[in-house]
């Protein structure tokens, strides 16, 4: 479906009855992805029940950024500082300060806030089966309304080769859809 401008609605992610969305984007970096992703995330985060945001990053790094969501004094710049260069952007940084905003405003409320989980756990051909399993295994712990977005490449969350998308298709069925995000041009 194109979409003429990242101001588009996200209504149509009601239509997606999977329990894991994977989130595809054609170059990593790009302004207008990172921004529609932030669009999704939110959209998903306050309407569709999603508790669980996963991150083509190692688990390591991506421990402290979860730490920071849920309200550590950890400086922001820093944290990302140890993440790959791919994620050291504003849309990025966008996402992470807009959880940790809501999580504080789900945290006094006593309700159920988001968790940010790397998902790139191993290198090489084993790399997509890592990052499928972390992700099944994340959704498998939470009760059955809840659900996961994760932000990868495209070519991991398609339903090609052995990547991840085939392989949470195995695991999850019609559980699992993937959206990509293409684009002509778009700045960085």
């Amino acid at each position: 479906m194109p979409l003429r401008t990242i101001a588009t609605s996200c209504g149509g992610m009601r239509s997606l009855r999977a329990r894991v969305i994977g989130m595809g984007e054609q170059t990593h970096g790009t302004s207008e992805f990172g921004r529609m992703k932030q669009r999704l995330i939110q959209h998903g985060v306050l309407t569709q029940h999603v508790t669980v945001l996963g991150w083509e990053n190692g688990p390591a790094p991506t421990v402290a950024i979860n730490l920071y969501v849920h309200g550590s004094d950890a400086n922001l710049d820093s944290l990302m500082r140890a993440m790959s260069r791919l994620w050291q952007t504003g849309e990025v940084k966008a996402v992470f300060t807009w959880l940790r905003g809501y999580n504080e405003s789900q945290r006094s409320a006593g309700r159920t806030q988001v968790d940010v989980v790397g998902i790139d756990v191993m290198p090489g051909p084993a790399r997509d089966s890592g990052m499928a399993e972390t992700i099944a295994a994340e959704i498998g712990k939470r009760p059955g309304g809840e659900r996961a977005l994760f932000w990868a490449h495209n070519v991991h969350v398609a339903y090609a080769s052995d990547r991840i998308g085939v392989q949470l298709r195995r695991i999850l069925g019609r559980r699992y859809v993937a959206v990509g995000f293409a684009t002509a041009n778009g700045g960085t």
